[in-house]
């Protein structure tokens, strides 16, 4: 069975937060984006989906994660999010 990822009810719709948002702080397993007054922590535990949060299975996370600084802008979609970066 392929994982999926996991929204938090709280985040539906997240872009009543805002429309742009920029990386805050990044961790081994988790990178938190902060969306407006907002503060969004995207992760990559099977078992813990924090009230603003949002898990990436193992795949997905891997490969954005490297790609992930403090500071980096972030764009709110309707589906998803857009990550600029500089690497």
């Amino acid at each position: 069975m392929t994982e999926k990822i996991k929204i938090s009810d709280y985040l539906d719709p997240l872009q009543r937060f805002g429309r742009t948002g920029r990386v805050h702080s990044v961790f081994d397993r988790s990178f938190n984006v902060m969306i407006g007054q907002q503060l969004v922590n995207i992760n990559n535990y099977r078992n813990y989906l924090t009230g603003f949060g949002v898990f990436l299975p193992d795949a997905l996370f891997e490969q954005v994660l490297p790609l992930i600084e403090v500071g980096n802008r972030v764009q709110v979609r309707e589906h998803g999010l857009t990550f600029y970066s500089t690497k």
